[in-house]
């Protein structure tokens, strides 16, 4: 079945600053601090890590500039990944300096249940109303069966939809793909695809692609596809 959409997609990769890609994709001598600008010409969003959110952090405490702030343009979309560790009083003010300086770029926050089980639906909730944004929960599905209950009437939480958990969210903006734990053919990464625009109305939809590293070639393949679309 082929689905028809003229609805914009972006693809996307779990953080950008892979040491693996050096040569693979960022060529050898891109200085560093030219990566981001590098990689946001060819995909318009990404899912900052919590692992790059602490350095981002940790740089702004000691009054430092984030430079690659400075490469993003109008209608890019930054999702930033949440942990408890970050949200621990050490960061609170940063943090919330950080995502002011990512006004107007800034999507949404996402968290990955399974990797951090200190989370409750309490501190998602006041997550969620202090910040007024999005947050996009990443679980299995028993663990979205149970939390669907708890957050049915909390607009600003939902599940993002992921290749082993597709019944867990209908009409979800984002869609995360982990190339560690899912090795599609371009069939099956199409058949994945047009699942995803038929359960999704919204507009503006975004896959994002984890792994260690994200498959630059899978992304490009996606991107491949959307356009056929």
């Amino acid at each position: 079945m082929t689905v028809r959409s003229n609805n914009q997609i972006e693809i996307g990769s779990y953080g950008w600053r892979h040491a693996q890609w050096r040569g693979s994709y960022y060529p050898d001598e891109l200085p560093e601090d030219w990566r981001f600008s590098f990689y946001s010409k060819e995909f318009r969003t990404v899912l900052l890590s919590a692992a790059e959110l602490l350095t981002d952090l940790q740089q702004l405490q000691k009054g430092q500039t984030i430079e690659w702030l400075d490469d993003l343009f109008d209608d890019y979309n930054v999702f930033v990944e949440l942990n408890t560790e970050i949200l621990s009083e050490e960061y609170e003010e940063v943090l919330l300096a950080f995502s002011k300086l990512l006004e107007g770029y800034f999507s949404a926050w996402v968290i990955f249940l399974e990797a951090d089980s200190n989370f409750d639906i309490g501190k998602i909730i006041a997550l969620s109303e202090k910040y007024n944004k999005n947050v996009h929960l990443v679980a299995n599905k028993e663990s979205t069966e149970d939390l669907n209950k708890l957050i049915k009437n909390q607009k600003l939480i939902s599940f993002s939809w992921t290749e082993h958990n597709p019944e867990g969210c209908n009409d979800c903006r984002l869609m995360i793909v982990d190339l560690d734990q899912y090795f599609p053919t371009l069939r099956q990464l199409s058949k994945l695809i047009q699942e995803f625009i038929r359960r999704n109305k919204q507009s503006d939809k975004v896959i994002l692609f984890k792994g260690n590293p994200p498959k630059i070639k899978i992304m490009k393949e996606t991107q491949a596809i959307i356009s056929l679309l």
